[in-house]
C-alpha cells in the first residue's frame, strides 16, 4: 500500500527535470499550465508511475488530472487495488 505522500514525492521527483534547478514543485502545480508539460510529457510521466508502482492507468482518466495532487491521489487509489 503506497502513501499518498509517497506518490506525491515520486511524482515531484520525476519532474524535477521540468523546473529551474532548486526550484520546489508544489503539490497543487498544474501539470501542463503551470509546467508547460506536452500531452506527450504527461503521457511518460504516467508510464514512469505505472512502472514505479506496477500499476496500470486507464487512460479515460487523464482528462481528470490537472495538478500532481490529482495524480497521487489516482496512483495511490490505483496501488490500493
Amino acid at each position: 500500500m503506497t502513501t499518498y505522500n509517497e506518490c506525491v514525492v515520486q511524482i515531484q521527483q520525476m519532474l524535477q527535470s521540468a523546473v529551474a534547478k532548486g526550484e520546489v514543485v508544489g503539490e497543487d502545480v498544474d501539470l501542463i499550465e503551470e509546467l508547460g508539460l506536452a500531452s506527450l510529457d504527461v503521457m511518460e510521466l504516467i508510464e514512469q508511475l505505472e512502472d514505479v508502482f506496477d500499476i496500470s492507468f486507464p487512460i479515460n482518466e487523464l482528462g481528470d488530472v490537472r495538478t500532481i495532487s490529482d495524480l497521487a491521489r489516482r496512483v495511490q487509489q490505483l496501488t490500493d487495488r
